[in-house]
């Protein structure tokens, strides 16, 4: 009878490559740790810019369904320019009796030849807008900016130049499409 002399094998890990892995999975964590805040931060800038997107849509959905025909006091589009809104933190309008609740802060401009610019699109005074080939400003065309700012101060001032760095703006152009649609 033939004896097997061979040492039985060795079927586990040796206290060095245990050791390796766990020192490998601790440096990786932390990285991963490290990445965190930074993601919770992108994530937050994103939600923040969605919202002020939705606020502006809100806004620019309304100034195109105002009429732009004159009446006593001016035109209703023209009344609209210079308003200020609070806006909730999921960018629904608030009620003055809400405004405690205010996280965002929007200013509306509606700009026509001679108008002053808001200072955080760099102040002066707007030459209107003119269509390509024209020499005189479109009467069916006007700039809108509005100019949003995540602060929950009512007395926030947007033409501050201190701000600029806290007000997002958004630029559209609208037009009279010949349809009146308050009747």
């Amino acid at each position: 009878m033939k004896i097997d002399q061979t040492p039985p094998s060795s079927k586990g890990f040796t206290l060095i490559e245990v050791t390796l892995a766990i020192a490998i999975t601790a440096i990786a964590l932390v990285g991963l740790m490290g990445l965190l805040p930074q993601g919770l931060k992108t994530l937050e800038a994103a939600g923040e810019r969605a919202i002020e997107a939705r606020i502006h849509q809100d806004i620019l959905s309304e100034i195109m369904l105002t009429s732009w025909e004159k009446g006593k006091g001016g035109t209703p589009i023209d009344l609209l320019d210079g308003e200020i809104r609070r806006y909730d933190d999921q960018g629904i309008q608030l009620t003055d009796a809400d405004n405690d609740k205010a996280i965002f802060t929007a200013k509306i401009n509606i700009l026509k030849k001679g108008s002053q610019l808001p200072v955080s699109v760099g102040g002066g005074a707007s030459a209107g807008v003119n269509i390509p080939g024209d020499a005189v400003e479109s009467a069916n065309l006007r700039l809108v900016i509005v100019e949003i700012a995540a602060i929950t101060d009512p007395s926030f001032d947007f033409g501050n130049p201190a701000f600029i760095k806290s007000i997002k703006t958004f630029r559209s152009l609208i037009t009279k499409m010949g349809q009146d649609y308050t009747k």
